[in-house]
């Protein structure tokens, strides 16, 4: 997937490597025009990665009044809440 920086050239994007979609629209992250939104796992045994389309995880939040991660329903942080905000 590239993005378009100027009309003269084209840059890769980073995620357009990622081969996983989007758990709550089932799109492909790779598809994405904008770089996916990154929730990180608070377990202190293990930091997983979770990447969601940024704007359908804050429609999924505030639409149902949850607060949690999606897949792991471990509640968000003040921080992960700050930065889906700053995000859209």
């Amino acid at each position: 997937m590239k993005s378009e920086e100027n009309s003269n050239s084209t840059v890769e994007v980073w995620w357009s490597n990622i081969p996983d979609e989007c758990p709550i629209t089932l799109e492909p992250l790779a598809s994405l025009p904008y770089p996916p939104f990154l929730l990180q796992s608070s377990s202190s045994s293990s930091c997983q990665k979770y990447y969601f389309d940024g704007f359908a995880l804050a429609s999924y939040v505030v639409s149902r009044s949850i607060f949690q991660n999606p897949l792991t329903r471990e509640p968000l942080t003040y921080d992960d809440c700050y930065q889906l905000d700053k995000y859209v």
